[in-house]
């Protein structure tokens, strides 16, 4: 019985996921959703309290996978950043149908997933700069300062993997992205006059 269930909520997220690709989530419909997967509209509401549960449902793996994969991949020393560009975009291609469907949602939606990825490369540059240059960790007094640097990070990704350009041109958009925020991080600070 339960692999029926699995198999039903299964044919409802695949239908959804079209519904949602093809008219966006505005002009999405649980009805259309209920006629492509063949089942009762009843029978959804079983599955999902309503058109948002039914999105986030979608989209849902997409955030988990996404932080995940920062957490993994992404450091601050030359090696990893070298690598990072092909991994975020590998990571991109992957998922591009959830990210297309992610950005057709709301606003809300997208601005979650955006604050989960910040608060993550947020905590990986404090961490590299209290383990690696803790008198530079010092200097930094703003408590959003962090979070400022991934927010204007993920503002410029947001654009460079936008572009619709050849794969090596894209790596090579990133990877200046990267070098420009957080390459040499610790170096540039040493500079920082202290706070009076």
């Amino acid at each position: 019985m339960q692999y029926l269930k699995e198999e039903v909520r299964g044919k409802i997220l695949l239908a959804a996921r079209e519904e949602f690709k093809t008219h966006g989530y505005s002009n999405a419909s649980i009805r259309n959703i209920a006629e492509m997967s063949q089942t009762s509209l009843g029978n959804i509401y079983r599955y999902f309290t309503d058109k948002e549960a039914v999105f986030l449902a979608v989209v849902g793996d997409l955030f988990q996978a996404s932080v995940d994969m920062v957490e993994r991949y992404f450091d601050l020393d030359m090696e990893s950043l070298s690598k990072y560009p092909d991994i975020l975009i590998t990571f991109n291609e992957q998922y591009a149908e959830q990210l297309t469907i992610l950005k057709s949602g709301l606003r809300k939606h997208y601005f979650q997933y955006i604050q989960a990825l910040v608060k993550v490369y947020a905590r990986k540059l404090e961490e590299h700069l209290k383990q690696n240059s803790p008198l530079v960790a010092d200097k930094i007094k703003s408590a959003e300062f962090y979070e400022d640097i991934a927010h204007a990070f993920m503002h410029g990704l947001y654009h460079a993997q936008g572009k619709e350009v050849a794969y090596e041109q894209k790596k090579q958009n990133i990877r200046e992205l990267l070098w420009f925020f957080f390459a040499g991080v610790d170096k540039r600070f040493a500079y920082f006059p202290d706070q009076a």
